[in-house]
């Protein structure tokens, strides 16, 4: 089911919000299962957002959230059970689904409600000239660490500026390695996609030892979504998030995933603490101010845990 008809079949009805359905609930008292999630990069948004969450389950599960390269290594993890817990983005869970890219086989991985959205940022070094994602042929570019979402868009992105990966100088590393090598010189461009905003990505830009800009991407989302589909979406950086010139850019929508074979009552309690820990999750991100049970519904092309669904199910209005 499409996104629109996602929302429309399960929030056909105003949403009351979750504040009624979590007065009444109290903590199950005994022992406490371990809970792993696998967040992302320091520097990014996954990471604190994690880090938060784990502290509201703390009331229920020994929750460990753990620093990945990001979504492609996350899923990888629910796969083979060393996290029940998943920050993704939309683009690499599409793969997992359906067993393409690094995946192998297709799996059953299910949602617990859509966070937030990833603004890709294409950061380059202005004294060595303004071009776009064509521009990058023949340059050394970093596209992100193996195993990031980043590496996925941003081989996407290459590939619909028609620059394959042999035709410029590939550098496969993490956000805050990146920055370092824009600033030695061993790079000229950077990928990275992050909510907004990105702190490392603003701690350069107000470091003011390096001249950055960022490249407007939104002239690929059409051929990226003639290729992949609805995951891909135009996104706007304004001005305001970095003080550099706003551009438009593609954006992907993040969403927290669990296995299929986890039980109802287990998803349903982690989408109630899910929103209970929207505070905290504020606190640690202002991406974290974006969750909201009406647009959580919109997990495409990830179908919605059974358990989330019921918890969703219970904020619409008698």
């Amino acid at each position: 089911m499409r996104r629109r008809g996602v929302l429309t079949a399960l929030a056909g009805a105003s949403l009351a919000g979750v504040a009624p359905v979590l007065a009444g609930c109290t903590e199950d008292p005994g022992p406490r299962p371990r809970l792993a999630i696998a967040t992302g990069e320091n520097g990014g948004v996954y990471q604190p957002l994690g880090r938060a969450l784990g502290t509201t389950l703390g009331s229920r599960w020994r929750a460990e959230a753990a620093a990945t390269a990001g979504s492609v290594e996350n899923l990888e993890r629910l796969r083979t059970g060393r996290a029940q817990l998943a920050f993704t983005s939309v683009d690499v869970a599409a793969q997992d689904l359906e067993g393409l890219g690094s995946f192998g086989s297709k799996d059953q991985l299910r949602a617990l409600g859509e966070l937030y959205a990833d603004h890709v940022h294409l950061v380059i070094a202005t004294n060595r000239g303004a071009y776009g994602v064509d521009g990058l042929a023949g340059r050394p570019v970093s596209t992100g660490a193996a195993g990031s979402g980043t590496e996925v868009v941003a081989t996407r992105l290459l590939a619909a500026a028609g620059i394959t990966l042999r035709g410029f100088e590939q550098h496969k590393l993490g956000l805050r390695d990146s920055i370092a090598a824009l600033r030695a010189g061993i790079i000229d461009a950077f990928f990275f996609s992050s909510g907004l905003p990105c702190t490392a990505i603003a701690g350069l830009v107000a470091s003011g030892d390096l001249d950055v800009g960022l490249t407007d991407l939104s002239g690929y989302v059409p051929t990226l979504q003639s290729q992949y589909g609805e995951v891909y979406s135009t996104g706007w950086i304004p001005n305001s998030i970095y003080t550099l010139t706003s551009v438009s850019t593609v954006a992907i929508a993040n969403v927290l995933a669990v296995p299929a074979t986890m039980s109802e009552t287990a998803a349903y309690q982690l989408t109630r603490l899910l929103f209970v820990a929207k505070p905290r999750l504020s606190a640690a991100h202002p991406e974290g101010r974006q969750l909201d049970p009406r647009s959580a519904l919109g997990t495409y092309p990830v179908p919605l845990h059974p358990g989330a669904e019921r918890f969703y199910r219970e904020q619409k209005s008698p």
